[in-house]
């Protein structure tokens, strides 16, 4: 059976840690709130069945960052994907859910920073009579990286949990 690499999580993580903006702290604190939606099309890979779905749907993605007067600065972001596909290989009708909740926390000048990353993934096979199948698949993962204020690693975790079900 061929895994997909999971290192988005991984990838996700760095470029937030190596794209923080740093600001000076201003004289009262601040609040933003970001909200896009648009089409995506992806593909996705199914490992309880060996099988590539392409999909299509809307992303919904939520950005609010709050930012002291004294400079700390906490982002929290929520991704929403609903989604539907078809198997590459047998036709079969998906439904795809992903959702990621993110949030991050530094200072004026990084580091310190700590970067929390879950993400939810489930494809549902969808048979022809409108059921879901029992062969989905889900994978809950979460990543954390904490860097101290002399620029030391010094927590970082990964894991997945992927299942069939």
């Amino acid at each position: 059976m061929r895994r997909r690499p999971y290192t988005w999580c991984l990838g996700l993580l760095a470029l937030v840690a190596s794209s923080l903006v740093v600001s000076a702290p201003s004289a009262a604190g601040t609040a933003d709130t970001e909200i896009l939606r648009m089409p995506i099309s992806d593909t996705q890979y199914n490992p309880c069945v060996d099988e590539l779905v392409t999909t299509t749907g809307t992303v919904h993605i939520v950005k609010h960052t709050t930012t002291t007067q004294n400079g700390q600065t906490d982002t929290y972001s929520y991704v929403y994907q609903g989604m539907t596909g078809t198997g590459m290989l047998t036709g079969v009708r998906y439904i795809e859910t992903h959702v990621e909740n993110q949030s991050t926390h530094f200072s004026a000048s990084p580091p310190p920073l700590e970067v929390t990353d879950t993400e939810t993934l489930v494809l549902n096979r969808v048979a022809p009579n409108g059921a879901v199948t029992d062969d989905d698949y889900l994978l809950h993962a979460t990543a954390h990286m904490t860097i101290s204020a002399s620029g030391q690693v010094t927590d970082k975790s990964l894991d997945f949990k992927p299942e069939c079900r």
